[in-house]
Parts: structure tokens; C-alpha cells; sequence
């Protein structure tokens, strides 16, 4: 298993693409300028866990103990795939559009 983070620095590399930087110098929580840094992350972190959380919690928890009532058609077909060259990823990935996600 390689490094995801080394792979997408070499991907975006080729395709020209700077890594952005910025990070706010503060954030108003619950009516309180917060300039410290680490509050700020800690805030950020809080603030996107918890966000997950309430998501989930609103969820019904499917049913995944019967797999024909998710899977009712099997799929007969099959998929190959062919070797590639590298120099085939490379051109790939130069023709992305750095502006589109």
C-alpha cells in the first residue's frame, strides 16, 4: 500500500497545481474573537465532528445483514481490465483541468 499523501503531491505536481496555504488569522465563536491558533484548529475540529455526528444521528442504520434486499438483480457481465503504461497516466493527468475538482 503506498502513500496517499506523497501520490496526490506527485499528481498535482504534474499538473502545475499549488497547495494553498492560508489559515485564518481568527474566528468568532459564540460571540468570541479566537486568535490563538491551536483554539482555532481545536474549534474547526470540534465544530466538523460534531458536525458528522448530527448527520449520522439522524440516520436510519441500514439493514445490511440480507444482501438480496439491497442487491435484487444479479449482473451477469464481467470487467477486464488492460495493462497501462505509465507515460499513458502521465498524459492523463497533464490533460486534467487544474480548475474542475
Amino acid at each position: 500500500q503506498g502513500d496517499l499523501k506523497k501520490c496526490w503531491k506527485v499528481i498535482n505536481e504534474m499538473r502545475h497545481k499549488k497547495k494553498s496555504l492560508s489559515f485564518p488569522n481568527y474566528i468568532e465563536y459564540n460571540r468570541q474573537l479566537i486568535t490563538d491558533r491551536r483554539v482555532i484548529v481545536q474549534k474547526l475540529n470540534s465544530h466538523f465532528v460534531d458536525l458528522a455526528k448530527n448527520l449520522n444521528a439522524n440516520k436510519s442504520s441500514p439493514d445490511f445483514t440480507d444482501y438480496t434486499k439491497f442487491m435484487k438483480n444479479r449482473v451477469e457481465s464481467t470487467l477486464f481490465f488492460e495493462e497501462i503504461e505509465s507515460n499513458e497516466i502521465d498524459s492523463i493527468i497533464k490533460d486534467l483541468n487544474p480548475n474542475k475538482s
